[in-house]
């Protein structure tokens, strides 16, 4: 849902036969059918070793969207999702906006709903 919901999380980085770099955002139903998120289960020895190597993470943005999520099992009724963004899709001015979007999916997808956000106004590229 939420990397629906922002372009610039779904756009991958080329360049051309002149070396000339382009960004295309990729097809949202693309995506969605190629999203990496990773199920890992770890007991409470190892949660933080699979959390660090998800954190580290190596992106090769001219084949892979700047966004993978992790979803450390570590226990019937206990996670750690790892999101891993890459800096140029986002900074720490748009952290809060990125984790109020997956709390609304999260909560929205729990409650057997899609989230019911207003599409956005502008998307990154649009000041790019």
């Amino acid at each position: 849902d939420v990397v629906a919901r922002h372009e610039s999380l779904r756009t991958v980085f080329g360049e051309d036969d002149g070396g000339v770099p382009f960004q295309r955002i990729l097809p949202v139903e693309r995506v969605v059918a190629e999203l990496p998120v990773e199920v890992v289960d770890a007991g409470d020895d190892t949660a933080m070793d699979v959390v660090a190597e998800a954190a580290g993470h190596c992106f090769d943005l001219s084949v892979e969207i700047p966004v993978r999520a992790t979803l450390v099992r570590c226990g019937e009724n206990q996670h750690i999702l790892v999101l891993v963004l890459h800096h140029i899709a986002g900074d720490g001015g748009s952290l809060a906006p990125l984790a109020r979007d997956v709390a609304v999916a999260y909560a929205a997808r729990v409650a057997g709903e899609v989230p019911g956000w207003v599409p956005l106004p502008v998307q990154y590229a649009d000041y790019t």
